[in-house]
């Protein structure tokens, strides 16, 4: 069903029929450039894998997180919100996660998208001493929202490991 037939719908059911919109009120949902607003998206998950890099993978995380983010992992239960998201990505201050965005989309409202891509992950050397495991490669999904200062956060985040080492 297109964007219209869910707005057309929706208007129907709240009892605002054609012709009994308040006056100046519009319909129309704004056109843009998706290319353009993906590419946006690319660039923003791309600087997140970079501050990952220059930084640690927790700091990246939760700089770029919503406050009421998700994240998903194998074998966990969801976590929601950045002090849960915090205490599980303590443990990953050595390691090391390199990501590489593939494709983006943005929703026609441009307040919603998603990124998908690849990555790469090496754990960090063990308190013993014993080298980092790794490469874990595989691949992710991020779902980001636009805040009302125009940055993008990740809503939802989850990838799954397609080759172990």
């Amino acid at each position: 069903m297109s964007i219209h037939a869910r707005l057309t719908l929706i208007l129907l059911l709240t009892g605002f029929l054609p012709g009994t919109l308040p006056a100046g009120a519009s319909t129309a949902i704004p056109e843009m450039n998706s290319d353009k607003a993906a590419a946006i998206l690319l660039s923003v998950d791309q600087a997140f894998s970079d501050r990952a890099t220059e930084s640690d993978i927790p700091t990246a995380f939760l700089e770029y997180a919503a406050d009421d983010a998700v994240m998903y992992r194998n074998g966990m239960e969801p976590v929601t919100g950045k002090k849960a998201i915090a205490a599980l990505l303590s443990g990953e201050a050595g390691a090391r996660l390199v990501w590489k965005p593939l494709a983006a989309d943005i929703a026609a409202s441009g307040d919603l998208g998603y990124t998908r891509g690849s990555f790469t992950y090496h754990t960090a050397a063990g308190e013993d001493g014993s080298p980092p495991k790794g490469p874990y490669q595989g691949y992710y999904v991020s779902i980001w929202k636009r805040q009302a200062d125009g940055s993008w956060k990740w809503v939802f985040d989850s990838g799954v490991t397609s080759k172990l080492p």
